[in-house]
């Protein structure tokens, strides 16, 4: 599941992998070929092809740019997995 966040007045967007269960992001692992999808409460939710990570990107960076009026589209930054605050 991707959670998007478009930054105002510029084309770059923050994307979070998120646990369709939970909505916690999830951590990735990517080698050469594959790219897997573990949950730290679900554990390990999938294992997918490079091509078909690939493939969904550029469906979301299409629709994100034909959503916000972007022309093009937008370049995806994938940001690390902040460490949750405690109080």
């Amino acid at each position: 599941m991707f959670s998007l966040k478009v930054r105002k007045g510029t084309s770059k967007v923050q994307v979070v992998m998120l646990c369709p269960e939970c909505q916690e992001e999830l951590e990735m692992e990517t080698d050469q070929t594959r790219v897997r999808f573990r949950c730290d409460q679900h554990g390990e939710l999938g294992v997918i092809s490079v091509e078909e990570f690939t493939g969904a990107l550029e469906k979301v960076q299409k629709s994100v740019a034909e959503e916000h009026g972007l022309g093009k589209p937008v370049q995806i930054n994938f940001i690390p997995v902040q460490p949750q605050r405690v109080n």
